[in-house]
This record gives structure tokens, C-alpha cells and sequence, in this order.
């Protein structure tokens, strides 16, 4: 087991990294020069983003900085859209899971392994060809067709001065 890194020495490491990587340095080489794992430093950028949200919302705002691992780290659960800024969201499905993986791979050009291992999918899903329904197309459009002849059937109808109970 490795050494237990101090609050302030891990701030120094990513700032560190996001001085390397903005001086042109690639993301894989600034985290090696650090002297920790790409899956430590994610883990650690996740972690410092999280606390800079809950103090942000503490202080009423959205906490002013954008994290490292938001700016298209792998800890940050890359990929997903949040429309409100507030956080990062969970990767649910196994397709987004998926694309995340693809995309982490070809951005930081690692290895399927390390990209799984970083997101938590396990890499026999990553793999997994997803199968769609072979009658999906048919069952649609039955569905559109008794939407069609039926209209609103079952709903409560706001119109009517009758009121059901």
C-alpha cells in the first residue's frame, strides 16, 4: 500500500498538473511526473470537486472554478450534460458508460483497461454488444395507432363540468 498524501499536498500535485498540461504537456506525462497513478489523480480531482461544490453551495454560489476533472477528466463522470451547472451527474446505463469509456480512450489515448478501471465499468459490459428489440419498429407503431383511435383513453378528461370520484 502506497503513502497517505496530506489535503495540501494533493492540491499542490493537481495544480501542478494543470500547470503542466497548460503548458502543453500531455495529461498522461504531467500525471506520471507527479508520481501517481492516472486512476489516484482522477480520484483525487473528483474529490477536490466535489468539496469546492458543497462549499460553493454553502456560500450560495456555483463555486466559481471549474475542476480539472471537470474540464474532461475521467473522475468526473465525462460525458455527461448537466443543464443547471450543479454537478456531475451518475452514469446510469451501460451505453453511456460505454460511450464514456470510447471517449476517455480516444481522448487520453489510454488503454480500455485503465479507462474501465477509472469509470468503474467493468470491462466485460464495455464489450457487451448491445442487442435492440427486433420487433421494436412494429410495436411502435402500434403503439401510434391506438394513440391515434383512442386519444386520451383512461386519462381524465379537464373539459367536463361532471366530476368523477
Amino acid at each position: 500500500m502506497g503513502r497517505r498524501h496530506k489535503p495540501e499536498e494533493i492540491i499542490a500535485k493537481l495544480r501542478q498538473v494543470e500547470v503542466m498540461t497548460g503548458q502543453g504537456t500531455s495529461m498522461v506525462d504531467a500525471i506520471r511526473s507527479i508520481g501517481v497513478t492516472e486512476v489516484t489523480y482522477y480520484r483525487w480531482a473528483e474529490r477536490v470537486c466535489r468539496h469546492e461544490a458543497r462549499l460553493g453551495e454553502a456560500a450560495g454560489g456555483a463555486g466559481g472554478r471549474e475542476c480539472p476533472a471537470a474540464q474532461g477528466g475521467v473522475g468526473s463522470d465525462a460525458g455527461q450534460a448537466d443543464p443547471e451547472g450543479s454537478g456531475a451527474g451518475k452514469l446510469l446505463s451501460p451505453s453511456r458508460r460505454r460511450q464514456c469509456v470510447d471517449h476517455i480512450q480516444r481522448e487520453l489515448q489510454v488503454s480500455e483497461r485503465r479507462a474501465c478501471a477509472a469509470l468503474g465499468q467493468h470491462r466485460s459490459t464495455q464489450r457487451k454488444v448491445p442487442r435492440g428489440r427486433t420487433d421494436e419498429a412494429r410495436l411502435t407503431a402500434d403503439i401510434i395507432a391506438l394513440a391515434r383511435a383512442y386519444g386520451r383513453y383512461g386519462c381524465r378528461h379537464h373539459g367536463s363540468t361532471e366530476r368523477g370520484g
